[in-house]
Order: C-alpha cells, then structure tokens, then sequence
C-alpha cells in the first residue's frame, strides 16, 4: 500500500506508573510495533514521561481487581496509517495491560500547522488620522485645566 492512501495520525498514551523504568523503554516498543504491525509508519514521538493526572483513574487488572492511580506515563506518537487499519490497531492496544487509556486523533493538513503562522489583518481596516493643530491642542488643554480648577 502506497503512502497517498494513508492518513497521518496522532496517538496519544497513559501507562500504569508501575512499570520500572529500565522496563519503560519495552512497553514503548510494544506500542510502536502495534502500529506498525497494523501497516504503520511511525513518523514523530515523544518518548513517555511521568505525569501527575488531574483526576485519578482505575484500571481492570488480572485476577478482577480494579487499580487507582493518581499518575501515569504519558506518551505520543504521530504515525501514517491507512484508515482500514486504525480499528486493528485500537483493537490490539486494548489488549495491553499496561495501557491505561489512550486517544487516536486524525490530523489533517489544515490541522498541521505550517511554518509561519498567519497574521490575520482587522476587519475595518486602517482608520483615518485626525489631525488637529497646535492651537486646537492648546485650547483643548487650557479646557481640561478650567474644569479641574
């Protein structure tokens, strides 16, 4: 399958802070090779890193006991996939244990920011100068000046 029938994709992850750190690295490839077993092409990522979650979270673990945690690994991978493959992909990573809860977002290229930012100009335009001559300033001020007198 050529790259042109594949959309670019950002996954976004939370491990179980669990893990032990020499581990880490592991559960990261695990998840990579999800994406690229599903025909994937990992393009961008940012290794996970500890974080404290806003709210705390339960997880199903193995024997039917539920888990709270307060904080997570979080993750991010931006990947090229064909759109046919993205419910195997989801499918296989809600089969890993470790992974707490996940997001798959599609990015469009009017959602992929380009190097410059856009200024966007005000609507009404540039209004006219007023121009108003020593005088006018003068007895303007010596106005001002009476009425707080």
């Amino acid at each position: 399958m050529d790259n042109s029938d594949k959309n670019v994709y950002e996954l976004g992850y939370l491990l179980i802070p669990i893990i032990a750190p020499e581990k880490l690295v592991e559960e990261v490839n695990e998840i990579r090779n999800v994406i690229e077993s599903s025909g994937g092409l990992v393009l961008f990522e940012e290794g996970a890193k500890s974080r404290k979650l806003a709210y705390e979270m339960s997880v199903d673990t193995t024997g039917g006991k539920r888990s709270k945690y307060d904080d997570a690994y979080f993750g991010w991978m931006k990947f090229s996939l064909s759109s046919d493959s993205v419910s195997k992909m989801e499918a296989e990573l809600k089969k890993n244990p470790s992974v707490i809860r996940y997001l798959v977002i599609n990015l469009t290229k009017e959602g992929i920011p380009s190097s410059g930012a856009e200024i966007k100009k005000p609507i009404g335009g540039k209004r006219p100068k007023k121009t108003v001559s020593d005088k006018e300033l003068d007895k303007e001020i010596d106005n001002l000046l009476d009425k707080t007198a």
